[in-house]
């Protein structure tokens, strides 16, 4: 499956005016368990491998990068319904789900949101995330859309002093970080 999605970092005080600016259709807490290489984990945050938690229910997904854009990420996603939240997984579970060859992976933490959602049309989600990791909490809203993206949306984000963003890293990408500013700190 690809996934298209525009991501926009946003403030505490953002993050309550928006809560305002849509209808909700679902209010979820989903936890992301992260993995990769611990002997390269500096350099692995190219592509995500995680496992997501939303109600008891677990999808390991893999997200290789096709393209990125300022702030719209697009990327090739492969998923697998699993069990349990392992310590590893191996290279050979990697390579049959998603046909990548890298290391065998081993969790490194996790990662919650509280995330509404808001459908806009049948092929655009409005979503409005808090996500907590680490001593961090930070704010986004994602719109995930599937051929063009509304610019209605994005006149309503305009209009309450919420624009676009050179780069906006995704939450693997600033989970990565904390990670490794932890790690130094405890070397």
């Amino acid at each position: 499956m690809i996934e298209k999605e525009l991501k926009i970092k946003i403030s505490q005080q953002q993050y309550d005016l928006v809560k305002d600016l849509f209808n909700w259709d679902s209010k979820v807490v989903q936890t992301n368990f992260y993995y990769g290489d611990l002997n390269t984990v500096e350099i692995n945050s190219e592509m995500t491998i995680r496992i997501r938690e939303i109600s008891n229910k677990r999808l390991l997904q893999i997200k290789k990068p096709i393209a990125y854009d300022k702030s719209i990420h697009i990327k090739e996603e492969f998923e697998k319904i699993v069990d349990s939240i392992p310590l590893s997984i191996s290279k050979e579970e990697l390579k049959e789900i998603a046909g990548v060859d890298m290391p065998d992976v081993s969790l490194l933490g996790k990662l919650e949101t509280l995330r509404f959602t808001s459908n806009w049309d049948d092929k655009t989600e409005v979503c409005l995330d808090k996500s907590q990791y680490f001593d961090c909490i930070d704010y986004e809203i994602e719109i995930e859309y599937q051929d063009e993206l509304p610019e209605e949306i994005l006149t309503i984000l305009s209009k309450n002093c919420i624009t676009l963003a050179d780069k906006v890293y995704g939450k693997f990408a600033r989970f990565m970080r904390a990670y490794l500013k932890k790690l130094h700190e405890n070397k």
